[in-house]
């Protein structure tokens, strides 16, 4: 796969399958009208924007998140450290999207849209947020730690 995806003027993408089934190969041309066609022209999801309009969206998500950082007296030291250092190493990166092949789903190969927000602000503090939710989830009253659990009360 590694050679493929380094032959120059490479027309082919290697695309990840989708219930971690391996990998797919298909023509980037093919896939691009796909990611077009099927996801990206829905406007009930997706909102094209020019690059210097989502840029600016990104940089006020920015400014808005280092007020929080600053202001909020109810985040520890070390809390404030990660979010202060982990804003700072990820600043004006946007969110990626992409496609993974459902190969599961022969004879017609369908396509699983995926916006990842891995090493964006976002990211930085979603995952505070995980961290904070847990430790407070456990004292609300419908809280179900993972699957197990709750096939274990269904069983009650």
């Amino acid at each position: 796969m590694r050679q493929l995806r380094n032959q120059p003027n490479n027309k082919l993408m290697i695309l990840d399958a989708d219930k971690n089934l391996g990998q797919a190969v298909a023509d980037t041309t093919y896939i691009t009208r796909r990611a077009v066609i099927e996801h990206l022209s829905n406007e009930d999801v997706y909102k094209k924007l020019p690059e210097r309009q989502a840029r600016t969206l990104q940089r006020g998500f920015e400014i808005m998140m280092e007020s929080f950082i600053n202001k909020a007296d109810f985040i520890s030291p070390a809390e404030r450290t990660f979010l202060k250092r982990g804003l700072q190493k990820c600043k004006a990166t946007l969110s990626r999207f992409y496609m993974t092949a459902k190969v599961h789903k022969l004879p017609s190969i369908q396509h699983r849209p995926i916006v990842a927000n891995c090493y964006t602000p976002q990211h930085v503090l979603s995952r505070w947020l995980d961290y904070t939710l847990k430790q407070v989830v456990q004292y609300v009253g419908t809280y179900i730690k993972d699957s197990s659990e709750l096939l274990e009360n269904s069983r009650v």
